[in-house]
């Protein structure tokens, strides 16, 4: 995370700038090493979801959002199917109804 702020609008000359700089690059430098991760950046959770045995029906899923999500994205699925909006989408602020065409799938599901 970059803690640091600065006021460049003061410097006078280059090597002053470049001595204000060179600790923020060093810190935005070591955010990248270290890899930023998709959900650092944006309210959004990766969810595992296994779909049940039979096609088509509604599952409900606890989405790990402090908010009521405005919507989703199958990541990784185990086989080819289409998840769609179960009835009645949201229940409240934790769950969600979502569907599966094909019976049996786990999918990774990242919602936001």
């Amino acid at each position: 995370m970059i803690v640091n702020s600065v006021n460049i609008s003061n410097l006078t000359t280059m090597p002053d700038l470049i001595r204000i700089l060179n600790p923020f690059c060093g810190q935005v430098a070591q955010a990248l090493q270290n890899g930023l991760n998709f959900t650092d950046n944006i309210r959004a959770n990766f969810v595992v979801v296994s779909f049940p045995k039979t096609a088509n029906q509604n599952v409900q899923i606890q989405h790990g959002l402090a908010a009521t999500p405005i919507g989703y994205v199958p990541i990784r699925i185990s086989a080819a199917c289409s998840i769609y909006d179960g009835v009645s989408l949201v229940i409240g602020p934790t769950f969600v109804n979502l569907k599966c065409s094909v019976a049996g799938i786990t999918a990774t599901i990242l919602f936001f």
